[in-house]
């Protein structure tokens, strides 16, 4: 009671836990106990107790009889659904929302009927409070975090996906983080992609700012205009939610969220958000593509020409060269396909034209392999199989050159744009990467390179040995410098 100067720690437990077999009444006796340091070390014994949890009854009225209970408590326990997973379900029979908005001098207000708590990855007292009407053709709703930026609540096509969505976006920290509160359209993760849009309707709509928590509140009808109708049956319909550090429409990073919500039992089940797992499935396989195959491959394809002496060694760097291409331009195309078949953002929506640069990218890599196939026999057609040399070196080196600068572009837009990376981290082991590829190829190169110049000068001897052996009719052998002089 009163105010706490010190640690505040506050948590929500179930009154039945099933996955770990416990169970709560009121009257359970709880301990608890607090340390002096952040490690897990044994505590002080002054520094502990027991406390038990009681609800404190109202005084009843003496002429008034306590109301039976209807139904015993096995009867009010409601079976669960065979394929359900509860874990993520908050329950709830319309907790009451205190929220109140005045909307003018006369009285006029709207009022919440429910309130329910929502959790996302880096938003703070994210809460969601709704009313629906009488006649059930309208939600009045209020999103509120904690935010000094926009904030968003949006209503998806699909679940989880920001795109496609109609969205209702506010600010109102201060009059330079003002953002008026509208309707808007979403068909693209890049901010040029949200739009306003005036053919959905809504009213009542306004922003309210205090201590650090933005809430933005509106009614919107089942059918306003816009891309999505209302679902306010028990079937329930997914939301979408988001904040950001100021009122420019710029890329909320990680601070959003995803929930399924049941406007009649309340019940609101937490979902991914979508494109998350799709976009880092994406830069995984390209990056594995083109920071460690292709251009391994690529190295190795460079050596061939190093050790045409040796046929067997030559042999074995081409088949070498080939596989690695090969599992290359596999992984670049499940890659690839993750990109077209997932994300719906226009190629040339995406930043710093990384779509493009990808199709640009795939069109070279898939030309290559068509190109080895009509390679020129390099003992008959001499001019020919030059110039294919020089188209296929030429072509390879493009696709690696800019398919390692699309993976870090898309290292700095999943770091940047959607917060799901650590941008230095992933930019380190890339760079690494290639600086270790490239190392190890002009290091293998320098060796052959010293072969080549070892055996060049031991056939140099050998030939000079059979044109001026020793007892010849001529005497000994010329001298060097009677070489170099022309003399002889």
């Amino acid at each position: 009671s009163g105010e706490v100067d010190g640690t505040i720690m506050y948590i929500t437990l179930k009154m039945v836990d099933e996955d770990v077999g416990a169970s709560l009444d009121l009257g359970t006796s709880m301990n608890y106990a607090f340390g002096s340091s952040g490690n897990l070390a044994v505590h002080d014994p002054s520094n502990a107790g027991t406390f038990t949890v009681e609800m404190a009854s109202e005084p009843e009225d003496e002429d008034t009889e306590p109301e039976e209970d209807s139904q015993s408590t096995e009867e009010q326990v409601q079976p669960e659904e065979e394929g359900v997973d509860r874990a993520n379900v908050v329950k709830g029979e319309c907790p009451p929302s205190p929220l109140t908005v005045d909307r003018d001098p006369n009285g006029n207000s709207l009022t919440f009927e429910c309130r329910q708590p929502l959790t996302a990855d880096t938003m703070n007292d994210v809460v969601l409070d709704w009313a629906v009407s009488e006649d059930g053709n309208s939600l009045t709703v209020a999103l509120s975090a904690r935010t000094d930026g926009y904030l968003a609540i949006g209503f998806p096509v699909r679940a989880g996906n920001m795109v496609p969505a109609d969205a209702v976006i506010g600010a109102c920290s201060s009059a330079d983080e003002t953002l008026e509160v509208r309707p808007y359209k979403i068909s693209d993760d890049s901010s040029s992609g949200v739009v306003v849009d005036n053919d959905q309707v809504i009213s009542n709509q306004g922003c309210m700012y205090e201590d650090g928590l933005t809430t933005v509140y509106f009614t919107r009808e089942v059918e306003n205009g816009g891309q999505v109708a209302l679902e306010l049956s028990e079937e329930g319909m997914p939301l979408i939610f988001a904040s950001g550090d100021t009122s420019d429409l710029v890329h909320h990073g990680s601070s959003r969220g995803a929930v399924q919500v049941n406007f009649e039992s309340s019940e609101i089940e937490q979902q991914a958000v979508a494109g998350s797992t799709d976009r880092k499935s994406h830069g995984i396989l390209m990056a594995v593509a083109w920071i460690c195959m292709l251009p391994l491959g690529g190295a190795v394809g460079k050596l061939i020409q190093k050790m045409r002496r040796s046929p067997c060694i030559c042999k074995l760097l081409f088949y070498t060269h080939a596989i690695l291409q090969l599992f290359g331009l596999v992984i670049a195309t499940a890659g690839f396909a993750v990109a077209v078949g997932k994300f719906d953002a226009g190629i040339s929506k995406v930043p710093y034209g990384h779509g493009t640069i990808g199709v640009i990218v795939m069109a070279l890599t898939f030309f290559q392999p068509i190109n080895a196939l009509v390679r020129p026999d390099a003992a008959l057609m001499k001019t020919r199989r030059r110039v294919w040399e020089f188209v296929h070196a030429s072509t390879g080196k493009c696709a690696l050159l800019l398919g390692a600068f699309n993976v870090f572009t898309g290292i700095h837009i999943l770091a940047i744009n959607f917060g799901e990376i650590d941008q230095s981290l992933w930019v380190a082991l890339c760079a690494g990467s290639l600086c270790l590829i490239v190392f190890s190829r002009d290091m293998v190169e320098k060796y052959c390179d010293q072969e080549v110049y070892l055996q060049q000068q031991s056939c140099d001897k050998h030939d000079e040995h059979r044109a001026y052996p020793d007892g010849d009719d001529g005497g000994s052998a010329a001298s060097a410098e009677q070489l170099i002089k022309g003399d002889v």
